[in-house]
């Protein structure tokens, strides 16, 4: 997106963060290649694919680039901007958590039984 924090990775990243499911890639490791990296890393896996994937990453590249031409970052407020450039940041040094514990604590925050 225009103006985005990630700069011109953004978009190779997100392919890769998306193909993660079914490739297993590291999605940490991926947000630090650079872009001569991450286009081998993706093309590897384009010629590996089978043609539901193949689609899969089409769809994504064509949202994508209607995405980018969207001035949707400039629209944000900077409270917006500066709590996504956090979440960046906090990605970038490891301060993540695992999607099924953080849906465990909310559970067990709420008291949701399911």
């Amino acid at each position: 997106m225009k103006g985005c924090p990630g700069g011109e990775n953004y978009f190779l990243n997100f392919l890769l963060y998306l193909a993660s499911n079914k490739f297993q890639f590291n999605l940490h490791q991926t947000f630090f290649m650079s872009t001569n990296q991450l286009k081998a890393a993706i093309l590897k896996e384009i010629n590996g694919a089978d043609a539901t994937t193949l689609k899969d990453i089409y769809a994504v590249i064509k949202t994508i680039k209607e995405q980018k031409a969207s001035p949707a970052w400039d629209e944000l407020t900077d409270l917006q901007k500066r709590k996504i450039e956090t979440g960046l940041t906090q990605l970038r040094e490891g301060k993540t958590v695992n999607a099924r514990s953080f849906t465990e604590s909310l559970k067990k925050k709420y008291g949701i039984k399911a």
